[in-house]
């Protein structure tokens, strides 16, 4: 019924669908069936008075007054007024909560209400295993999607629009357009900044950014250059369009005015004598893609130059640079130079503006590759000579009149020098190209012109039909239970395949299928890749849906499942899972997290998917099914996701936990006593899959890599994390890294061990003779080192100390070989061989704990 009234809702049919939420909500009492209910009949309510106001959700990790100046925070803000001027509902959404550096989110919700009439809301973060960039894009299409917008708007940065994108694309955010903003992505700061990508977590975000500006159903850029950077590296969308960002000077003035202090309190050093010197200015963040070195040659040459006095200012938040703080950075560069400069740090506009002004300084904006920056345009509104990078970005933004006066060619110290000296005889006032009015009216007719009519999208494709496969061997209770659950769905399989894998008690596996109807198929014990192909080969149905005997299905989730393929091309669906521990039911849950086809990030942590999941039946025979193991290898799902990606399947997951995951389960599926070789036969077989794709050189370079590299996500190894407060929900996260038969320092670094409560970590034998186990209890201020011998613990209290509020270290010495489990922010695993240093790994985790594995003390025999 649920699903008929969604679809009559989708259809126009108000009424029917209202009728049919609200008997629902009176045989269930469940509150999603009156939310949908309530919705309807205000939507018609309004739709009646034919003044069916657009509402607009900006979505952001920036906003001006939360968080600190920054382009994508001052144009996101400026934007969220422009369209409440135009008339829209807006609600700007706040990403990046509990993250504040002024006051709270009491205040600034207070605070955009009063001001603006303007909604302030944020996301809640729940427990997840993924990225802190996965989890905010996720919050942020929940929040959408239960409130219904009419028009989401995210910026393209880490790809905060991600999975709402990919949601609408398989059909779950139906009637909601959705609109990312460029800003400035990973790839252009790593073109421009000398970087490269290291990390799982930088290989997740360039497919994230990536991918939600494929999906969006608008992409606007404020600069054509931009635009051709975007298309350079990626698919963007045929509606692509060029919109400035609209910026109001006064903004900031009515949102800080309470923290706005007058100058000379605050800062009068800042000003000199501009009749005895001339001050010239860099206003960014201090790092090298905004020029901060062509900035710093500047100020050398000026200074050789002679002639009258000068002065440089750096104004800008600080980064690292080659490891140490911008400041320091800039203080090596200019030592002994004789430049008489001075460094600002985190400056709001204002104070920066004023003490330009009060200088009568020039801006001297350096930047090495950008969009279209919000200080170029700061700068016109306040008639602040302006020298800048011929960026076509930057050049957009200007008359032609500024273009021919103020720029110089980017990255080249000694143009600016040679504009500089044109400055100090004649200093020129730049101008935009383009009115605030002209950029709201641009945007208005975008967004708001019939956007809460917006077609909704039909099924692509007819007949269709499902065939789920269970693999099972021997585990009758969860078998029924996952039964059960399909029989309770809201959309029918063509059927249900049990692959019996060569139960003992396979007389009660067969009775059970035959309860619910299930076709039932018996093979000998030939692991679950075998039982997968045998299921999928007796099927009938278009779809094949691989499900584990021991999870449980949501409600909807074969519904979800066929509209995804109804509605578009992908290949193979996954969705999120909520995980519950089978030994510990009071146990926290939380939600798995997946995220698509990124090679690059799911060679180095399955993002694909858990266990279950759907493909097209042609496409699955036409790579080959399953690779079929003759033993018991680890990782039988992820190795067949590497396979679909490798052979270009499309991969693509609703942002949504449509199943249950047992974790612990008992006699787990295809489970075998601990082998301390399961690592080497997990690459093996990863190899191979890697390999048969692959000729020649490639062949061999892919060999090398995999030798080296850890498979994601062992299972089934001995070990676990174990924590309360903060790093309950971490549990998920743990990682197993090889250590040699050698004696290696190891170092723990807690932070904010108020919220982190009492950690634990095992260190387990390859043998699982012995454990060493390190456990730091905050509140009693207690740290306990143990050792297993015998099965017994033996140790206990090593240190006592008064543990620092913000970080605690211990170094502790363990032997190997081991299996470390790990749950933290980064891991860098280090070994010194004949006082050599091999940087082998480098990953990234979720906050809350670093482990540093450290020089090698002493060699085994």
């Amino acid at each position: 019924m649920f699903t008929e009234a969604n679809k009559l809702f989708r259809k126009g049919e108000y009424q029917k669908a209202a009728d049919l939420y609200l008997a629902l909500y009176k045989e269930t009492g469940a509150q999603v069936y009156k939310s949908s209910y309530d919705f309807v009949k205000k939507y018609v309510a309004i739709k009646r008075k034919g003044s069916l106001t657009s509402r607009v959700c900006i979505c952001t990790s920036g906003v001006l007054g939360p968080t600190v100046a920054g382009g994508i925070g001052t144009a996101m803000t400026n934007l969220a007024i422009a369209l409440k001027k135009s008339g829209a509902e807006v609600t700007i959404l706040y990403c990046a909560h509990p993250y504040y550096a002024r006051k709270d989110y009491r205040y600034w919700k207070d605070k955009f209400s009063e001001s603006y009439g303007i909604e302030f809301s944020v996301i809640e973060k729940g427990k997840y295993y993924g990225t802190e960039e996965m989890v905010r894009s996720y919050e942020a299409y929940r929040y959408v999607k239960e409130e219904r917008f009419d028009v989401a708007i995210y910026h393209d940065y880490h790809g905060l629009g991600f999975y709402s994108a990919v949601a609408k694309k398989l059909g779950q955010l139906d009637g909601t357009k959705i609109v990312v903003n460029g800003h400035g992505n990973m790839e252009l700061s790593y073109l421009h900044g000398s970087k490269i990508k290291t990390t799982t977590k930088e290989c997740v975000i360039k497919y994230m950014e990536a991918k939600s500006v494929e999906l969006a159903d608008d992409f606007v850029c404020p600069s054509k250059g931009y635009i051709d950077f975007w298309s350079s590296i990626a698919k963007i969308p045929a509606s692509t369009t060029k919109i400035p960002n609209v910026n109001y000077i006064e903004t900031e003035k009515l949102l800080l005015n309470d923290f706005l202090i007058s100058r000379p309190e605050v800062e009068g050093s800042k000003v000199s004598s501009n009749d005895e010197c001339h001050n010239y200015y860099f206003y960014s963040r201090l790092e090298r893609l905004k020029g901060l070195e062509v900035f710093i040659e500047f100020c050398k040459r000026r200074k050789l130059f002679g002639g009258k006095k000068c002065k440089f200012w750096f104004y800008g938040n600080s980064v690292s640079i080659d490891g140490v703080k911008s400041e320091v950075f800039i203080d090596k560069q200019l030592m002994g130079s004789g430049v008489d400069y001075e460094i600002v740090l985190s400056p709001t506009p204002s104070s920066f503006f004023s003490d330009i002004k009060a200088n009568n300084g020039v801006l001297v904006f350096a930047s090495l590759g950008e969009n279209s920056p919000c200080t170029v345009v700061e700068a016109c509104q306040h008639e602040i000579p302006l020298i800048v990078s011929d960026i076509p970005g930057v050049l957009e933004l200007l008359d032609e009149k500024s273009v021919r006066k103020c720029s110089f060619t980017t990255g080249c110290a000694e143009a600016i020098l040679s504009r500089a000296l044109e400055f100090e005889k004649e200093k020129i006032i730049p101008h935009l190209s383009y009115t605030n009015d002209e950029v709201k009216g641009q945007w208005s007719k975008l967004l708001l012109t019939n956007s809460s009519e917006e077609k909704r999208l039909e099924p692509k494709v007819d007949g269709l039909s499902l065939s789920v496969v269970i693999p099972t061997i021997g585990r009758v209770e969860y078998l029924e239970q996952t039964l059960a659950a399909f029989a309770r769905q809201t959309e029918l399989p063509l059927e249900i395949i049990v692959v019996d894998d060569g139960s003992e008690n396979h007389i009660e596996v067969k009775e059970v299928a035959a309860k619910y109807g299930c076709t039932y198929l018996r093979t000998e014990k030939k692991f679950k890749g075998k039982a997968c192909n045998l299921g999928a080969k007796k099927s009938n149905g278009s779809i094949l849906v691989f499900f584990d005997d021991d999870d449980l299905p949501a409600q909807d989730y074969l519904e979800k499942i066929r509209n995804a393929y109804a509605r578009s091309s992908v290949d193979v669906v996954s969705t999120f899972a909520e995980v519950f521990d089978n030994e510990d039911q009071s146990a926290p849950r939380y939600v798995s997290m997946a995220l698509g086809n990124s090679f690059g990030a799911n060679i180095l942590e399955n993002y694909f998917g858990k266990g279950c999941f759907a493909i097209r039946k042609d496409k699955f025979f036409g790579i080959g099914g399953y690779n079929v193991d003759e033993e018991n290898i680890p990782l039988v799902d992820y190795r067949f996701y590497m396979k679909a990606c490798l052979n270009k399947l499309s991969i693509e997951v609703i942002p949504e936990p449509l199943y249950f995951y047992r974790k612990n389960s008992t006699q787990s599926l295809y489970s075998s006593a601990k082998d301390s070789t399961k690592i080497y036969k997990t690459k093996r077989a990863l190899k191979k899959i890697l390999l048969d794709n692959h000729e020649g050189d490639v062949s061999e370079m892919i060999s090398f890599f995999v030798d080296n590299l850890m498979p994601p996500k062992m299972v089934d190894v001995a070990g676990s994390v174990k924590g309360t407060g903060a790093l309950a929900a971490k549990a998920n996260s743990r990682k197993s890294t090889w250590l040699n038969e050698s004696v290696y320092s190891v170092s723990i670094m807690a932070k904010n061990l108020s919220q982190l409560g009492r950690f634990e970590i095992d260190f387990w034998s390859s043998d699982l003779s012995h454990v060493l186990l390190a456990e730091i209890n905050y509140e009693r201020q207690e740290i306990y080192l143990n050792r297993k011998e015998d099965g017994a613990f033996v140790g206990g209290v090593i240190k006592s100390v008064k543990l620092p509020e913000d970080q605690f270290r211990m170094n502790i010495t363990i032997e190997g070989p081991f299996i470390v489990f790990q749950a933290n922010e980064e891991v860098l695993l280090k070994e010194r061989l004949e006082r050599k240093h091999l940087n082998i790994r480098k990953l990234a985790y979720p906050d809350g704990l670093s482990v540093r594995f450290g020089e090698v003390l002493a060699l085994a025999n």
